[in-house]
């Protein structure tokens, strides 16, 4: 019987309040790298890669085909998510349910679901801190075999 084998990766990104930029961490480790970092992808752990394509910004890209690009600018930290087709109707959580139903976005943990009309204030409350106050926090979470 063959063994399989799961990859998991953290990557956090904090806003540093001291030295402005980005402090990163990469499975709970320091990187220090990133003032080395270009345009060019470099890979980092087993099949984790990393590039630098502007300026404060750093692009994570997982072998799943999933990638997030992090942004800091005058210290509040931005992210676009960029996944690959294959996760069409399969997300959940702080990214939605990617299913053209803008309706069931605000899906919580628990099944609610809140309704598309909600001010930032109350995405922010209502959905974004309740999402986060789940046994594991994470904006999305990959594993594959």
């Amino acid at each position: 019987m063959e063994k399989k084998i799961q990859m998991f990766y953290f990557v956090e990104l904090i806003v540093s309040m001291s030295s402005g930029g980005l402090d990163i961490l990469i499975d709970g480790k320091n990187y220090s790298g990133y003032d080395k970092l270009t345009n060019q992808s470099v890979q980092v752990g087993s099949n984790l890669s990393i590039s630098k394509p502007e300026k404060s910004c750093l692009q994570v890209s997982f072998p799943s085909t999933m990638s997030v690009k992090f942004c800091e600018k005058k210290e509040m930290l931005s992210f676009v998510v960029t996944p690959a087709d294959d996760y069409k109707n399969k997300t959940k959580g702080l990214l939605g349910t990617w299913n053209d139903d803008p309706d069931d976005d605000f899906t919580l943990p628990n099944g609610t679901v809140l309704p598309s009309s909600l001010s930032l204030k109350e995405i922010h409350f209502k959905f974004g801190v309740k999402c986060k106050h789940i046994r594991f926090s994470y904006l999305f979470y990959l594993a594959w075999e």
